[in-house]
C-alpha cells in the first residue's frame, strides 16, 4: 500500500491509457489524458526488472516540426517524418536516457522498498524522484543527441506497465535467448513478439527488452518500391507484392491481397506524404537496482562520520564530568562496571546531560 499526499492509502493504480502509474490525486493521466475512471489496479512487480515509458522528440532543424522517436533508434540516424529530412543520431545519447529512465522507474514512489522506507533514510530524503507516481506519473529532462537540431532531444519517462493494444490490460513477458521477448495478453490470447537491438547490450547492459511496434519480430515490413521513371513510391506487401494502404495513426495495415498484417516504419512515413506520427511511448524492462538506488543504499549502511564524532566526543566528555555514563558504549545486555552501578540514579543523568552540553559547546554547569 502506499500513501498519496492527502493522506488516503490505496494500491498503485495504472492509467488505461498508457500503463503508467496514476496518482490517486489526478483525475485524467498526466501523461496521455486519458480520464481516471479507466485507471485499473496494478498487478505486481515481475520478478525480472521494472518497467519504464519512454518518449523522446526532437525539433526538425530543418521545417521545425517536432518529430518524435518512437524507439530504440539505434541505428544512427532519424529522419524527419514531416520533410524527410535525414540526420544523424549520436546513439550515446541512449547510454544517459536509458540510465536515467531506469533510475526514474527504480526510485519512484510507488515502488516498494521505497514505500516502505522512513522518511529520513537516503532512499526517500534524498530521492527526487520519491513523488514520481504519488503526484506527477512523469520525469522529464533533455539530452543532446540530433547532430544540428535547433534544440535538445525532449526526453520524459515514466513507471508504469505495457498494456494490451486490444484491451488495455496489462501484459506479461517471457523472456528469450538473445535478447528475444515475447509479450503475452491472458485476456485476448494474443502474444506479440520484440527483439532489442544488437547494440542495446553496449548501450545500457540493464535493457533486457523493448516493446515497440519497430522491434517487432512477428510482422514482416512494408516494402517501399519506385519503378523506372515513376516520380512517387508505392508501398507494397512483403509477401505478394500487392499495393499496400498506409494509415496515418496506425503502425501496421494488412495487405488486401494475401491479409498478411505489415509493419510500416516511421522511415517510410515521410516518402508517403502521411506527414509526422504523433509521440508515442515505447517500454524498456530493466533489471537489477538502478545506479543511483545502489549509491542511496549504501549512504544508508555506511555509518554516520559526524554522529560517531558526537559520540565520541559526548563518552569523554562524561568522564571528565562525572566519571562516566553507565551503559555507554556498552554491548547489549552487558553489566556496568562496578565502580559505574551507583552512577545510575541522578549522577549519572548529570553526567549525561553535562556531556550533551559540552558537545554542543555550551559548557558544563
Amino acid at each position: 500500500m502506499i500513501s498519496d499526499p492527502a493522506g488516503a492509502a490505496r494500491a498503485p493504480h495504472l492509467c488505461g491509457g498508457c500503463g503508467v502509474f496514476l496518482p490517486a490525486t489526478l483525475g485524467a493521466c498526466d501523461v496521455c489524458g486519458a480520464p481516471a475512471a479507466a485507471a485499473r489496479p496494478a498487478p505486481p512487480l515481475p520478478a525480472e526488472g521494472v518497467w519504464a515509458r519512454i518518449e523522446c522528440r526532437f525539433a526538425c532543424p530543418s521545417c521545425g516540426v517536432l518529430t518524435p522517436i518512437n524507439h530504440l533508434d539505434a541505428d544512427g540516424s532519424v529522419t524527419c517524418a514531416h520533410c524527410a529530412l535525414e540526420q544523424s543520431l549520436d546513439i550515446a545519447m541512449w547510454r544517459r536516457v536509458l540510465p536515467g529512465a531506469h533510475e526514474v522507474a527504480d526510485l519512484s514512489g510507488v515502488m516498494p522498498w521505497i514505500a516502505a522506507a522512513p522518511a529520513n533514510a537516503p532512499l526517500v530524503h534524498d530521492n527526487p524522484y520519491r513523488h514520481v507516481g504519488l503526484v506527477v506519473s512523469h520525469w522529464d529532462w533533455s539530452e543532446h543527441g540530433v547532430v544540428g537540431a535547433r534544440a535538445a532531444v525532449a526526453v520524459r519517462a515514466s513507471p508504469g506497465r505495457p498494456l494490451c493494444a486490444r484491451c488495455r490490460s496489462p501484459v506479461t513477458l517471457r523472456l528469450g535467448a538473445g535478447g528475444h521477448a515475447t509479450a503475452s495478453c491472458a485476456a485476448c490470447a494474443v502474444d506479440v513478439s520484440y527483439a532489442l537491438p544488437r547494440e542495446a547490450p553496449a548501450l545500457y547492459a540493464p535493457a533486457a527488452a523493448v516493446l515497440a511496434p519497430e522491434h517487432r519480430t512477428d510482422r514482416r515490413a512494408a516494402v517501399l518500391r519506385q519503378e523506372g521513371g515513376a516520380t512517387t513510391a508505392q508501398l507494397v506487401c512483403p509477401t505478394c507484392g500487392g499495393p499496400l494502404t498506409a494509415r496515418t495513426d496506425a503502425y501496421e495495415t494488412e495487405c488486401g491481397y494475401c491479409r498478411l498484417p505489415v509493419l510500416v516504419s516511421t522511415k517510410l512515413w515521410a516518402r508517403l506524404g502521411l506527414g509526422a506520427p504523433r509521440t508515442e511511448g515505447w517500454w524498456v524492462l530493466l533489471r537489477g537496482p538502478s545506479a543511483r538506488r545502489q549509491k542511496l543504499e549504501q549512504d544508508a549502511a555506511r555509518p554516520d562520520a559526524l554522529q560517531d564524532e558526537i559520540a565520541a566526543r559526548a563518552r569523554a566528555a562524561a568522564q571528565q564530568a562525572g566519571g562516566g555514563v553507565p551503559g555507554w558504549g556498552q554491548a547489549p545486555g552487558e553489566a556496568a562496571p562496578e565502580g559505574q552501578a551507583s552512577q545510575s540514579g541522578g549522577c549519572g543523568a548529570l553526567a549525561l546531560l553535562a556531556a550533551i552540553l559540552l558537545v554542543l559547546g555550551l559548557g558544563a554547569f
